[in-house]
């Protein structure tokens, strides 16, 4: 047992200083993709780490002397599947048959050692299953890979520390821990049960995040403060440049303006003063943590409104200190009237620090948001990461608005080509009725000529030669009857060519 307890006992000596390296990343990255960091989440990801840490430790440890190893004449691989089986047969003297053999074959170590590589790899199994949400496909894969890992540095020699294996290579491990590994896959469900879904601690690390954590703020503060000795770096050496560049008066004049107190009170305003105003409420590091000032309404602050947050926070705050120590010192060489006004000076900077520190102990148990600073300013911290889901229902919105619309302009532009289909039906109908008309028209036209021959003929008669001029005016009438019918149900043509005295049927 105790060769057991070595690897773990050294696990736990070794995982605050591995989890220290880990924590600031994880913390960056679940302020950046979240917000917050809820219980759950860190609970989770820290004894996977643990877990990780024994795993490797199980299998590297104890280490023996090098002289040991290299005297070795053991094999180094073991190949032959399902060894396990006819050496627990062997060495724990079970028989099936015979009841009384079975307590000391599960009391053997043949049978601890195939149960335990089982059982390794269990948690395994569970936390890609229940919080990475692999499927037994990944799952499976996984462990045969952690596995195969886990082997290869046993044949390495510890990576090539010893002169040669000082473990056993074995095929039966590789099976062994990959059976644990879709064992704990199996039994996640159940397990599960009692613990929250990964969707719920999504749900609660986004609630808890609107409401910008203390952490989250100082953090975006730190980068802030990272970003602006960059830039004053870089303007120092713009500056250095400049002054070769240009006249000595310039070069002085710049030089005083961006060095010294002067400089730093430039440097402030733009940074927390008119980059802000700029951007919409950003600094790098705000935008980094994906959160921005806003006014009470959640509106766009003035410009006087970051100064008054920013020049409480810098003035009173984070150069509080030392303006007090610069009380102390001129108190010591001016007239006592002024040295009174430096002492009350320094009790409201004092005050004002206390109620800072309140604050903070305040929002550190969850009683209060923002600062002091924040409400005489009337600016806050905004929250500006939205959670997947509530993105998704948001692209669907705008898919099925989208879609909507697509479908209305169709259904408009379908309805203005029935719109022009009616009335191109009725341009139709009044084209088709104008020819009648025309013809109506030539048709009475002729006739009326027809009734003049006949009225001609009429007189002729009267003069001996009525009979003739009588059918001249009959054949008239005739001939525009033909042609006004012609005219209203035919075409051009047809028209043209009766009137050259050609029947075109």
């Amino acid at each position: 047992m105790e060769i057991y307890l070595v690897p773990i006992k050294s696990a736990f000596v070794a995982f605050p200083f591995i989890a220290l390296l880990f924590t600031l990343p994880y913390i960056v990255t679940q302020y950046k993709r979240f917000g917050a960091i809820p219980f759950w989440r860190s609970a989770i990801m820290y004894t996977f780490i643990l877990y990780l840490i024994n795993m490797y430790f199980f299998v590297i440890l104890p280490l023996p002397p090098a002289e040991e190893v290299a005297n070795y004449t053991g094999p180094a691989m073991q190949l032959i599947p399902f060894q396990f089986v006819s050496d627990f047969i062997k060495k724990s003297n079970f028989n099936i048959t015979d009841p009384g053999t079975y307590w000391a074959a599960v009391t053997d170590s043949t049978f601890f050692v195939v149960l335990f590589n089982m059982l390794l790899f269990v948690p395994l199994g569970i936390y890609l299953r229940y919080y990475f949400k692999w499927s037994w496909k990944k799952t499976l894969a996984a462990s045969f890979g952690v596995s195969l890992f886990f082997e290869l540095t046993q044949l390495s020699g510890l990576y090539g520390i010893y002169p040669r294996p000082y473990r056993l290579f074995d095929v039966d491990d590789l099976m062994l821990n990959t059976l644990g590994g879709m064992e704990g896959y199996w039994m996640t469900p159940v397990i599960c049960h009692f613990l929250p879904s990964r969707e719920r601690i999504d749900e609660m690390a986004y609630e808890k995040g609107e409401r910008v954590p203390l952490l989250r703020r100082f953090l975006a503060l730190v980068l802030d403060w990272i970003t602006l000795f960059f830039f004053a770096g870089v303007l120092r050496v713009g500056l250095h440049v400049l002054e070769n560049l240009l006249p000595a008066v310039m070069g002085r004049a710049l030089e005083w303006i961006f060095s010294g107190a002067v400089g730093a009170a430039v440097l402030l305003t733009l940074y927390f003063g008119v980059l802000p105003w700029a951007t919409g409420g950003y600094t790098f590091g705000k935008w980094f943590f994906r959160m921005k000032i806003t006014d009470e309404e959640g509106g766009e602050p003035k410009f006087y409104q970051y100064l008054v947050r920013y020049g409480i926070l810098y003035c009173l705050i984070i150069f509080g200190p030392f303006l007090v120590i610069g009380c102390f010192y001129l108190a010591t060489v001016v007239p006592t009237l002024l040295s009174i006004l430096l002492a009350l000076l320094v009790l409201f900077v004092g005050g004002i620090w206390l109620l800072f520190l309140w604050e903070s102990l305040l929002q550190l148990f969850g009683r209060r948001q923002d600062y002091f600073y924040g409400r005489f300013s009337r600016t806050r911290d905004k929250n500006m990461i939205v959670p997947r889901k509530r993105r998704g229902e948001k692209r669907r919105k705008t898919d099925d608005h989208t879609a909507g619309d697509g479908k209305a302009a169709e259904g408009e532009t379908a309805g203005d080509g029935e719109a022009n289909m009616d009335a191109a039906g009725d341009s139709g109908a009044e084209d088709a009725e104008t020819p009648d008309a025309a013809g109506d028209r030539e048709g009475a036209n002729v006739d009326a000529a027809g009734s003049g021959g006949t009225a001609a003929g009429g007189a002729e008669s009267a003069d001996g030669a009525g009979g003739s001029f009588g059918f001249a005016g009959g054949a008239g009438a005739g001939d525009g009857d033909r042609a006004g019918v012609g005219a209203g149900v035919g075409t051009g043509p047809l028209k043209a060519k009766e009137a050259d005295g050609e029947h075109w049927e």
